[in-house]
């Protein structure tokens, strides 16, 4: 079964740009250094990767001391900045303790501070690792950037809720606990899309409200054997037991239509989602769906500031 950020990836529609696209410094550790050597990231001319020892093992006090350097002195108009997977690393190997994460929590606010002086727009990235440092690592940055009215990229959503399956946008960050990780720790191709994807969306509507907007879908698979491909286009009927994946499709202040990728860190896409028949057809807060049973339900979905958008009619058919 294919995974639904892989999906997500394949068929989300791609963002426009003004013709002149801002210069964009990617500070960080060994995430930001994978990343920033892929075609994906290399076809978006005016990005520079900045990561702090790409192949090694680094930490966010690295990443901070060298941001006088590697952002600050190129006048970027933005900077992303992804770090906290060394940090968890250091802390998991250490005994009994030895780095405390709120070093990471005090790097990130240096740095956001030294951009704001700088007149940088900052966009922040979650770590994708998981386990219990990462947890702690993530909702602080998650809540510090809702304080601060500053986006975030939730790679961790976007990566780690598929970790193993082959085709998905992730391996798995559960080996995140060995000695010198390599980029075969890292996303696949397919997760490598998506996250540049998320950050473009990211760059482009950064400090834009969103007008109006309405849904798209794509059927992911059937649970019963023997009946056929997943209809990788968007429906209005589909068999019970089938997966669908909606995503929100906003038209910005800008006037400019673009999906809605990226996710605030409690897993909202900015807003709710909502079934009028649950019982035929649920969907959870990342706009997964599943038919449970036959019948008729409206999907609905609406921004975190009241904006209700186009609502997606669903018939579902049982299975004889």
């Amino acid at each position: 079964m294919k995974n639904l950020v892989t999906i997500a990836c394949l068929f989300l529609s791609a963002v426009t740009y003004a013709q002149t696209a801002p210069k964009v410094v990617f500070t960080g550790d060994q995430f930001t250094g994978y990343w920033q050597v892929t075609p994906f990231f290399e076809a978006n001319a005016n990005w520079i990767g900045a990561a702090v020892n790409p192949c090694c093992l680094g930490n966010s006090s690295a990443v901070a001391a060298s941001f006088q350097a590697n952002v600050i002195n190129r006048h970027p108009a933005f900077v992303v900045i992804t770090t906290g997977e060394s940090d968890i690393e250091a802390i998991h190997d250490a005994t009994p303790l030895g780095v405390a994460w709120t070093v990471y929590a005090q790097s990130i606010v240096e740095m956001v501070d030294m951009a704001h002086n700088a007149n940088i727009k900052v966009i922040l990235g979650n770590t994708p690792a998981t386990g219990y440092y990462a947890q702690y690592f993530n909702v602080w940055l998650g809540q510090y950037a809702a304080a601060s009215g500053l986006p975030v990229l939730n790679f961790h959503d976007a990566l780690c809720q598929c970790a193993g399956l082959a085709d998905s946008a992730s391996t798995s960050y559960a080996t995140l606990s060995q000695d010198e990780p390599t980029p075969t720790l890292g996303p696949t191709r397919q997760g490598y899309a998506l996250i540049t994807q998320m950050a473009q969306t990211a760059i482009a509507t950064y400090g834009l409200t969103i007008k109006s907007g309405w849904l798209n879908n794509v059927t992911i698979t059937n649970a019963f054997p023997g009946n056929g491909p997943p209809a990788l286009v968007p429906v209005n009927n589909v068999p019970q037991g089938t997966q669908v994946l909606f995503t929100p499709q906003a038209t910005w202040s800008d006037g400019v239509n673009r999906p809605m990728l990226n996710d605030d860190y409690n897993g909202l896409r900015g807003g709710t989602w909502t079934s009028s028949n649950p019982f035929v057809m649920t969907i959870n807060q990342q706009g997964q769906a599943y038919a449970y049973g036959p019948g008729t339900a409206r999907i609905s979905f609406k921004t975190a500031n009241g904006i209700m958008f186009s609502p997606w009619d669903m018939t579902i058919t049982a299975i004889e």
